[in-house]
């Protein structure tokens, strides 16, 4: 069977094989076709008689007012957001959205800081509590081994406090606040 030409204005001049392009909803090529078409009828919606460009990795083939065109393709690609790093699967054709990034941002070193620096805290806040109710059990019972015992804790509530310094130094230095 022989291949069949459009007129001027999409009809078939004779009936017989055609080969068409079509396109989705979005304009995106999606295939080549090959039909039978009858005399004086056209092409079917979002079908062109005019090939495609070649494939290019990263790029879809679309439909443009011009003609066939290339744009950018990262349709399940995961992006983040560069200020809170929340993460958008991508499931359009176009380009990366403003403010997003293929790049996972790295965490804030303040924050970082601040969490670390709370842990710190709290763990020294549990140390504190529990030698200050060991000292005022000590205190609370007379006789000449408990004055050794508030001494001991009072050394191991330096100790701690020390420990707890030189933590919060270590951290200033790593985080180079």
């Amino acid at each position: 069977m022989n291949y069949v030409t459009l007129d001027d204005q999409g009809f078939a001049t004779e009936s017989g094989l055609i080969k068409y392009y079509t396109i989705d909803s979005d304009n995106i090529f999606l295939n080549e076709v090959e039909d039978f078409i009858s005399i004086g009828t056209g092409l079917p919606a979002r079908a062109y008689i005019d090939e495609p460009p070649e494939y290019k990795p990263g790029f879809a083939i679309v439909r443009a007012t011009t003609g066939w065109d290339y744009m950018e393709d990262h349709r399940g690609s995961t992006v983040y957001d560069k200020t809170t790093g929340s993460t958008l699967l991508i499931t359009k054709v176009g380009p990366v959205p403003e403010g997003y990034s293929f790049d996972k941002p790295q965490p804030d070193k303040i924050k970082e800081y601040t969490d670390e620096l709370k842990h710190l805290a709290d763990v020294f806040t549990q140390d504190v509590n529990l030698l200050s109710t060991s000292y005022a059990k000590a205190a609370l019972i007379d006789g000449p081994n408990e004055q050794s015992k508030k001494l001991d804790i009072y050394t191991e509530y330096q100790n701690r406090k020390q420990k707890y310094n030189l933590e919060i130094q270590s951290l200033k230095l790593k985080y180079e606040v």
